[in-house]
């Protein structure tokens, strides 16, 4: 194993160009200003919305076209913020539009199967959105919605396939990047960025949110590829067109984080924090406490809390999240190992198969977590946790041979 860790941190991947140019100058970090008033901030413009179609409902009760307003609104806050709060009211909205309007209305249904998504409810949003397509087969956006229900679920052909009508249909920002999507899975990871980076392009004009989330996946590529540099830049242009955007301050933390630099770090990830307590940030901040020398249980044991209060409050999306930190704290490993098979029934995606050969290695079942691995590598996606678990299942069930062919075949196996 220990090779296989030292051919990871020398390698590059392959036709992805990592690495950054040397003699390159003095760097400035992005500007972190948390804004302060409504007016300074993209969650301040959309609670403005929020609070517009609540008025108008309030005022006409029946307008079921202002539900599908107020609902958006509560998505986009969901997705800006990270408080799945606002997922649960726009599904109470979502529904209250459908019973006001229950025939053709495709844009209550399809966005009512972006909510289950956002919940990991992924077949019943797939039934939802199919249910609209037969009702509105017009509505080719609705196609982009079953291709996200498709990926959700780990189903990335039928997911491509839609995702290409889709394109060919109405191609833009929002094609664009579900294709790069699903390139980056297929392997295909200089195409991934060129649909990324053209997301970027079309994002243009169609508001700060969308225009800061383009720029952080932009940004996602080059972290993947240990292009550290270059993911900052793109993390701080997502910051700059909304200096509230919580996932763009965690993401340059990131960055610095693999670098070394902690102490840069540490105001991107505490402001992140002070947005969005999230169980894997604070676990971050502690190992940060940590490798400063100083105690960090309370921080480790506030995020088991957290999730444990999710999972118990019926959020499966979480089951992912929970057996992993079990895991990393080597505690209860069977109820890892239970948790990551219920994770696998909900999404049978990429993750899932790497979390449950985890779970069956760390149980002592390393030969039963041979399939997993050999599922989840189908189709060479450039992740190197993947390659990573799959290395360590091989060592653990002493199948030496597959060990070395895997060092042969993966993207990280050629030194730079």
């Amino acid at each position: 194993m220990k090779n296989w860790i030292l051919i990871a941190a020398l390698a590059t991947l392959v036709g992805c160009g990592i690495g950054t140019e040397p003699g390159a100058p003095e760097e400035v970090l992005p500007s972190l200003v948390v804004p302060k008033t409504s007016a300074d901030t993209v969650t301040g413009e959309l609670r403005e919305s929020r609070e517009f179609w609540q008025a108008r409902l309030k005022k006409d009760p029946y307008d079921f076209i202002a539900c599908r307003k107020l609902a958006s609104a509560h998505i986009a806050l969901a997705r800006h913020t990270g408080d799945e709060k606002h997922f649960t009211a726009a599904e109470d909205a979502l529904q209250e539009s459908i019973r006001l309007h229950p025939i053709r209305n495709p844009g209550a249904r399809g966005k009512l199967a972006m909510v289950q998504m956002a919940f990991h409810r992924f077949r019943e949003a797939r039934a939802t959105v199919d249910e609209a397509l037969k009702e509105t087969p017009d509505e080719t956006w609705l196609l982009a919605v079953r291709g996200d229900a498709w990926f959700g679920m780990g189903k990335y052909e039928e997911a491509r396939d839609d995702y290409e009508a889709y394109h060919k249909a109405k191609p833009g920002f929002s094609s664009v990047t579900r294709l790069a999507a699903v390139r980056y899975v297929f392997g295909e990871c200089d195409e991934a960025l060129g649909l990324y980076r053209q997301g970027v392009e079309d994002s243009r004009g169609t508001g700060a949110n969308n225009e800061a989330w383009a720029h952080l996946m932009v940004g996602v590529q080059f972290l993947r590829r240990e292009d550290y540099r270059t993911a900052r830049d793109h993390f701080g242009d997502s910051l700059q067109r909304a200096p509230d955007y919580f996932l763009a301050m965690e993401h340059i933390a990131e960055t610095l984080e693999a670098e070394g630099r902690d102490a840069d770090a540490r105001p991107y990830l505490e402001a992140a924090i002070a947005i969005k307590r999230e169980p894997e940030l604070l676990v971050r901040l502690a190992d940060m406490d940590e490798r400063a020398g100083k105690e960090a249980t309370t921080l480790h044991d506030e995020a088991l809390e957290i999730l444990e209060a999710r999972v118990a409050e019926g959020g499966v999306g979480h089951l992912r999240s929970l057996a992993e930190m079990l895991m990393d704290r080597a505690e209860d490993l069977p109820r890892a190992l239970t948790l990551a098979k219920q994770d696998l029934e909900v999404r049978r995606d990429l993750g899932a198969c790497r979390v449950m050969a985890r779970a069956l290695r760390l149980n002592g079942k390393a030969k039963e977590a041979v399939p997993y691995v050999k599922e989840m590598l189908r189709y060479k996606t450039p992740e190197i946790e993947l390659w990573e678990e799959a290395a360590a299942v091989f060592e653990a069930a002493g199948m030496t041979a597959e060990l070395a062919r895997l060092q042969g075949e993966s993207p990280f196996a050629h030194a730079a």
